[in-house]
């Protein structure tokens, strides 16, 4: 195909669709209950089609579609980057749970490693048989030379 055919082709195209408005305008409207068609039905009322706005209404609306229409693609955006962003803090939270996991996984393995050979189990002895620091003090004195001498006592001769 070459330009002029396709140049062509989009001009018939426009056309057309001008003169289908151009119908729609001057069409007759029915509206049967709460439904609207261009064919009549029983019982009901004509409405008229036409536009009844005048030139610089009909701009201003246009202007108004304008910024809607620049204002929902500014919108449509705006919430795409919000959801890439939203989906991208997922995958990351994602991950640092699975790190999470496997490091847990990790260190359960590292308890349940058994003991290293050169390393002998700790045995715990009982109380009682452990040696107490200070013998001396704990037992009572066998004689009286033995018994300690406290200051406001002055040993007493042996008779």
């Amino acid at each position: 195909m070459n330009m002029l055919s396709i140049a062509n082709g989009l001009v018939a195209i426009g056309l057309s669709v001008a003169s289908s408005w151009s119908l729609a305008q001057n069409q007759t409207v029915y509206r049967c209950g709460a439904i609207y068609s261009d064919m009549p039905c029983p019982q009901s009322v004509t409405i008229s089609s036409s536009d009844a706005r005048s030139k610089a209404q009909k701009a201003q609306t246009d202007e108004a579609t304008a910024r809607s229409t620049k204002l929902a693609d500014q919108l449509e955006k705006n919430r795409k980057a919000d959801e890439a962003a939203a989906q991208r803090l997922a995958q990351m939270q994602a991950q640092a749970q699975a790190v999470k996991a496997k490091v847990k996984a990790s260190a359960a393995d590292d308890h349940e490693k058994p003991r290293k050979k050169h390393q002998e189990p700790m045995v715990l002895k009982p109380i009682a048989t452990l040696p107490l620091k200070n013998s001396k003090k704990a037992s009572a004195p066998k004689s009286q030379s033995e018994a300690p001498v406290s200051p406001k006592q002055e040993p007493q001769p042996k008779p």
